[in-house]
């Protein structure tokens, strides 16, 4: 094992003529060509699947020798193994991840962009209390705006998965606001514009209207995504035809879900019946800066 750590070809086959094993195991359960495509060794690995070592051997939580090479962005031994037969859809422990999960999890972006040339499986990780993540989550939460632009811009990257990533972008206490440029920057149009989300899981009710990104957004009262989802053409969603414009007028008005998400976020310094034009000055006053109205068409003064 140490030979193939090293990448020492010529020892390894002098091992193997005086004796050595190479179906050894290690006592957490890797194998010789686990070593070998860890450590980036091409060579080493070609030698060990000449000599019949199995490419899908698998530790007992299931990590194979193309995840480790995912794990260190060793592109030229993810496309070697996969000619060999390498599995890109085996998932290991905990959440199922895959190789591509893996390879997003350490940043490896050259072995992400391989992986999905080669179709390796994009499979949901199975979170904790029956919730589910994506890479593209994983992009969002821990990762570069480089990883997030791939994934994005990828042809074989699911577009269903971008919902719960716009989702999770839009949490204010995400210091995301990069990362919600770049995903604005590929946008498709049906989920820039809608989130179809249970209201419930929000915590608060918009009439059985979908969601959208600036409805969302409101709730936490941050002007600056708000600002930037509406510079990429981001719905306001259905208007409340009932609804009659305040004072200041706002024009287009309100959708229901930003009247209900705009006073959830000035909630409790606004009264029950407080009008959404006073909740939209108390959002501005405690953002201590004058803001354009959520379609950002007209500037308004914040007191």
């Amino acid at each position: 094992m140490f030979a193939a750590q090293g990448g020492h070809l010529d020892a390894m086959i002098n091992l193997v003529e005086h004796g050595a094993d190479l179906s050894h195991v290690h006592a957490t359960g890797g194998t010789v060509l686990m070593q070998a495509c860890m450590f980036g060794h091409l060579e080493c690995a070609r030698w060990l699947l000449d000599q019949g070592s199995d490419v899908n051997q698998a530790k007992p939580d299931g990590t194979t020798a193309v995840m480790l090479a995912a794990q260190q962005n060793k592109t030229d031994l993810i496309g070697f193994l996969h000619t060999r037969g390498a599995d890109l859809s085996s998932q290991i422990s905990p959440f199922g991840q895959t190789s591509l999960c893996i390879a997003c999890r350490h940043e490896a972006v050259e072995a992400v962009q391989l992986l999905l040339d080669l179709g390796a499986s994009t499979a949901l990780l199975d979170m904790n209390d029956n919730a589910t993540s994506s890479c593209l989550d994983l992009a969002a939460t821990r990762g570069s705006v480089r990883l997030m632009t791939v994934l994005l811009g990828h042809p074989a990257y699911p577009v269903e998965h971008r919902t719960q990533a716009l989702l999770v972008l839009l949490d204010p206490e995400l210091d995301r606001v990069d990362h919600l440029h770049a995903f604005l920057e590929h946008p498709s149009e049906q989920f820039v514009r809608t989130i179809d989300k249970p209201d419930e899981a929000m915590g608060w009710d918009s009439n059985g209207e979908p969601l959208t990104p600036i409805a969302c957004t409101c709730s936490g009262g941050d002007l600056q995504r708000v600002q930037l989802l509406s510079s990429h053409g981001a719905d306001r969603g259905p208007v409340d035809p009932g609804w009659a414009p305040p004072e200041d007028d706002l024009e287009p008005p309100l959708s229901s879900a930003e009247q209900c998400s705009l006073l959830k976020a000035c909630a409790p310094a606004c009264a029950p019946d407080a009008s959404c034009a006073t909740a939209l000055v108390l959002v501005c006053s405690r953002q201590g800066h004058a803001a354009r109205d959520w379609a950002g068409t007209q500037l308004l003064p914040c007191y």
